[in-house]
Order: structure tokens, then C-alpha cells, then sequence
């Protein structure tokens, strides 16, 4: 496949006049936006993604484009759920202090193998990314995804040296100006913090009619996207034991891997709708979901 433009020509004294001009020219709407196109083009981005993630809520979708075909899932998915798994929000208060971080720089362990790629990733038809992340000024933080597809190849080096070297003009404008990248009406927006509250207390309470503390403890690191050593190093266990709690959990929820309790999670949230400490288990199980086997808990 050929490209328009070579990494090399990234972070030269032409790239950075190039910038100057998309910075200062004040007839051609907002800086923010001309500034996201000219990173699309030069960084050959086949999407892109702002997010606003206010403090303690679920993140709102500011600006998405897609311009490559092997996407099979929808971005509000994302929003609703599988953020939760994104390594680029489980690390973003360090992706913020570096104003800027690409996909190598927060995935633990292969990241293949992780369930925000089998779940989202894959289907999203992404192959890399790189993120800006800048302060909104209220106690969250706004986020600037350049994804590349399966068509195309990993980041250089240089591209992303480049990035780094941009990254504090880019994170200013995002500070500045990310209110001003789409009207109101047409965001796709979330109920603000009740909503990430619920999904907090719902993962909380998962399983808790049938599974003891500690196994709720090594769960909860579980869907939150962590390996087994990190856990074991979160709870100051060994590797060992939390394979041993690991093969519990999916005896008693009567299923057989990661997957399949990740599965069984994003079902019954968005099937039920819980209290603070109800388990939303004991309600999906209740609620006799014909489309899969739930386990038998108490109170169903």
C-alpha cells in the first residue's frame, strides 16, 4: 500500500510551519478542529475519537470519524461499556502527565490476548493507536484517539516522536477548545456520574450471593481488565492463588473462561437495573434471560 506522506517528513522544521499556519489561521473555524485534521492526515489515522471524561462519569463522545470499512461494532458500545477495559482509561491519569502516549505504552502484557481487544478492539477493526490526553478543567480529562485499521501498519517511531514533540500545542488546544468540537445536540452523551456509579456498584455487587470477598476482590480486578500477576500483586497474593480463586469464580457462575464472565457481566447490567448493594446476578437470573444459562443463585 502506498502513503501520501513518509514518517520522516513528521517533525521537521516544515511539519512544525505547516502547524503554525493551522494554529494561526483564525478564518477557518476553530483551532481545534483544523489542528485533529492535519494530525488525521499527517499520522494517516483511518478514525479518530475526542472524549470527554468528566470526573467519576462515563465518557462523552465529542467527535468520531471513521474512514476504513472492517468496522463491525458501533462506537456507542464503547460509551457504554467497554471503556471500562480500555487501556488508554485505565492509565489516563499517566497518559495525562505525559500529554501524550501510544497504545505500546499502556497495554500489560500482550495485548491480543486482553478482553478489550477480543471484545472491542478487533471488531472496531483497529490495529494502533495514539492518544493526546489533556485537563478539562473541571477535575476530568478530554482524550484524542488516532486509531489506524487492519489495512494498515503500526506506528513508526518517528510518528510517534512526533507526537510527543507536538503533544503539548495539541493538549493546549484541547484544554482550550474542547467544547467547541461539536454542537450540544449532536453529541452522543451519557447520563453523567449516576450512570459510571451504577456500573461501579453493579461490578461491586456481581456475585455476591455466591461468591466469598476474596473471590469478589480477584472478580472485580478481573473485569477491570487486569492480568493474573497484576492481581496477585494488587492483593498481595501469590500468582497461584489467584488461578485457584479464578477457577472458583467460574465454577460458581457456572462458566469456563474470562470471556464468558465477561459476557455474562455486560448481559445482566444491561438487563436489570440494581440498587446499591443488590447483586445484580440474583436479579438476571430471575428475570429467566432465555438467550443463555445463567447460574443458579440464591434469592433467584
Amino acid at each position: 500500500m502506498e502513503y501520501r506522506f513518509s514518517p520522516d517528513y513528521l517533525g521537521t522544521h516544515a511539519w512544525h510551519e505547516r502547524l503554525a499556519g493551522v494554529f494561526c489561521d483564525q478564518c477557518a473555524g476553530p483551532a481545534i478542529n483544523r489542528m485533529i485534521d492535519e494530525l488525521v492526515c499527517r499520522l494517516e489515522a483511518d478514525s479518530h475519537l475526542v472524549l470527554h471524561f468528566p470526573q467519576a462519569a462515563c465518557p462523552d463522545i465529542l467527535l468520531h470519524a471513521v474512514s476504513h470499512s472492517s468496522r463491525k461494532n458501533r462506537v456507542e458500545g464503547y460509551r457504554n461499556a467497554y471503556y471500562l477495559l480500555d487501556p488508554f482509561h485505565i492509565n489516563i491519569a499517566h497518559v495525562h502527565l505525559l500529554g501524550s502516549a501510544s497504545l505500546r505504552d499502556v497495554i500489560d502484557g500482550p495485548f491480543h490476548d486482553s478482553e478489550y481487544y477480543r471484545f472491542y478492539y478487533l471488531d472496531a477493526g483497529l490495529l494502533d493507536e495514539l492518544c493526546f490526553c489533556a485537563s478539562d478543567g473541571q477535575g476530568g480529562h478530554v482524550l484524542l484517539s488516532l486509531g489506524r485499521s487492519l489495512e494498515r501498519r503500526l506506528y513508526a517511531d518517528s510518528e510517534l516522536a512526533a507526537m510527543r514533540a507536538v503533544a503539548p500545542l495539541v493538549c493546549a488546544l484541547l484544554r482550550d477548545q474542547w467544547r467547541l468540537l461539536a454542537a450540544p445536540a449532536s453529541r452522543l452523551r451519557t447520563a453523567p456520574v449516576e450512570m459510571r456509579r451504577e456500573i461501579d456498584h453493579a461490578r461491586a455487587n456481581f456475585g455476591r450471593s455466591v461468591l466469598t470477598p476474596r473471590e469478589r476482590e480477584v472478580m472485580d480486578l478481573m473485569l477491570k481488565g487486569h492480568s493474573c500477576e497484576n492481581i496477585a500483586r494488587a492483593l498481595a497474593i501469590a500468582p497461584g492463588t489467584v488461578h485457584v480463586h479464578r477457577k472458583h469464580i467460574y465454577e460458581k457462575l457456572d462458566i469456563g473462561s474470562l470471556t464468558e464472565l465477561f459476557s455474562l457481566f455486560i448481559d445482566a447490567i444491561c438487563s436489570v437495573s440494581t440498587e446499591p448493594g443488590q447483586d445484580p446476578l440474583v436479579l438476571y437470573a430471575r428475570a429467566g434471560v432465555p438467550t443463555r444459562r445463567v447460574p443458579e443463585v440464591a434469592g433467584a
